[in-house]
C-alpha cells in the first residue's frame, strides 16, 4: 500500500508502507504529469524498482518520432 506520494516536478516519489521509496523522473522532452508519474511509480514498483519497466514501455508503447 502507498503511505505517501510526493509530487515535485519533474519527479514523483512514492513511499510505500514497507518504507521503500520509488522515484520516477521526466525524461528529456516529457511534460510533467502527476497522474502519469504515480502510474509509473506503481509500474516501477511492480517490476522490482528497476529500470525494467522502462524496457517494457519502450517495447510495447514506444515514443512516436
Amino acid at each position: 500500500m502507498i503511505k505517501k506520494v510526493i509530487f515535485n516536478d519533474p519527479a514523483t516519489i512514492v513511499v510505500w508502507a514497507d518504507g521503500v521509496k520509488t522515484v520516477v523522473r521526466c525524461q528529456d522532452g516529457d511534460i510533467y504529469d502527476k497522474r502519469t508519474g504515480l502510474l509509473l511509480c506503481i509500474a516501477k514498483r511492480s517490476f522490482g524498482n528497476t529500470s525494467v519497466y522502462n524496457d517494457v514501455l519502450n517495447k510495447y508503447a514506444p515514443y512516436k518520432s
